[in-house]
Parts: structure tokens; C-alpha cells; sequence
């Protein structure tokens, strides 16, 4: 029995050794990773031909957040919970924050154009309703009335869990036109060809816009809005 136990040692020692050495000679690392289902940035041993489908690798963790998207720091109002950004909301649930400020101003941009919005993370909704949102405010030149020019203010809030867009008005400002409006034209600065056609069509329907009674497509013009009959 005494000379049994002192060979298991050894050929376990053996076992391990050569399980290193062949690690070694199939060029193992370990790797910080995500792919299409994991953006977390975990890291975990890659052994041989480990590639596949949507799997990017790095050596870094801060290369890793920088091309998942993860901001090294939470927003206002957010406390940083391993690798995740949390918010403690009044009805006592922690609520992931998945969206970060720079792509709530990013949607709310594309929906309304650029109008210099603030920004701030805060809770809404009561009870089970309650929930982490990115209240964005901006200003907007517009003539009351198709006669007097003010600045109408705008707010749009971003969900900070799904990124959801909801845009809140005054409840006046369908008497308030906006100052380059003509006939059709309205704005959606900076949108792209791909996104044109939902961001015009929103616009008309928040702005009471009725389309030419024509088939056709909206086009930006001049980062504007235009209703552009078909000639087929």
C-alpha cells in the first residue's frame, strides 16, 4: 500500500505534464472573448483551430470592451456591478443598464436631428412599471401659429434596458410649424439611406404631414424630408 499511493502521485504529476506540453504544442491561450450570443468580455483557455462563426478573441480586456461596446465607466445615476452597469430602482428591482448615453443621443439624433439635447439617466413609471430611462431635451425653432417664431422644447426618452424611443411634445405643437417646413419637407439630418424611409414617415405622422396621393418613396434632400412620386 505505501508503494502504491507514492505511484499515483507520480502518475498524475506524468498525466499533468503531458497534458501541459500538449496545450503548449497546439498553441493554447487564454483569451478574452465574445461572439454573437456573449458580449460580456469573459476570459476562458482557446486550444487549436478554436475560431468560428462571430467568435472574436483579444489579449486585452479593454480591447475587448472597445469593440463589445461596454463603457469602462457607468452612466450618472449607475453603480458598476462586476462588469455591468446597474440602477437600484424605488421599487426595489436592479435594473441592467444595457444601453450607455452615447447611443441613447445616437437614436434620439436620428429620430429628431441634432438639437443639442442634454442628457440625464433617471427611473419613470411607478410599481412594476418602473424603469431606468435616458431623458433627452433639446430645443427646436419653430412659428407659432405659422406666424411667431419660439423655441419649442422637445424631450425624447431612450428605455436604458432595450432602447426603446418614445419622443414627448408639448401638446400645443401641432400649432407650431417648423421654420423650414415646405409643403413636404421636413427634417431628418443625418439619417441613413436605410433608416430614411421609417425616420420620414415618422415625422410626417408626429407633425399631422399628409403624403402626396401619389406612389412613391420619401428621399433626403438637402438632409431634408421630400415626397418623391414614382414616374412608372
Amino acid at each position: 500500500m505505501r508503494k502504491i499511493i507514492p505511484m499515483i502521485f507520480i502518475s498524475l504529476f506524468i498525466i499533468g505534464a503531458f497534458a501541459s506540453a500538449q496545450n503548449e504544442s497546439i498553441g493554447c491561450s487564454n483569451l478574452y472573448w465574445i461572439d454573437n450570443d456573449n458580449k460580456e468580455c469573459g476570459k476562458k483557455q482557446f486550444c487549436g483551430a478554436y475560431m468560428y462563426y462571430g467568435l472574436q478573441t483579444f489579449e486585452s480586456k479593454e480591447r475587448c470592451h472597445e469593440v463589445a461596446g461596454i463603457s469602462e465607466s457607468c452612466p450618472v445615476g449607475s453603480d458598476k456591478d462586476n462588469s455591468k452597469c446597474s440602477m437600484n430602482l424605488s421599487n426595489g428591482r436592479k435594473a441592467e443598464i444595457k444601453i450607455m448615453p452615447e447611443t441613447a443621443s445616437e437614436k434620439a439624433i436620428e429620430r429628431l436631428g441634432e438639437l443639442n439635447f442634454t442628457i440625464q439617466l433617471k427611473e419613470v413609471g411607478k410599481g412594476n412599471e418602473t424603469k431606468p430611462i435616458y431623458e433627452l431635451t433639446g430645443k427646436k425653432q419653430g412659428k407659432f401659429l405659422g406666424i411667431f417664431k419660439i423655441m419649442e422644447r422637445i424631450k425624447a426618452q431612450v428605455d436604458a434596458e432595450n432602447g426603446s424611443i418614445k419622443v414627448i411634445k408639448p401638446w400645443w405643437s401641432f400649432l407650431v410649424a417648423d421654420v423650414e417646413k415646405e409643403n413636404l419637407i421636413g427634417g431628418c439630418a443625418g439619417v441613413s439611406s436605410e433608416n430614411a424611409q421609417e425616420c420620414c414617415d415618422n415625422w410626417a405622422e408626429e407633425n399631422g404631414i399628409v403624403k402626396v396621393a401619389c406612389a412613391g418613396e420619401w428621399k433626403i434632400k438637402n438632409n431634408k424630408c421630400s415626397w418623391q412620386c414614382s414616374t412608372e
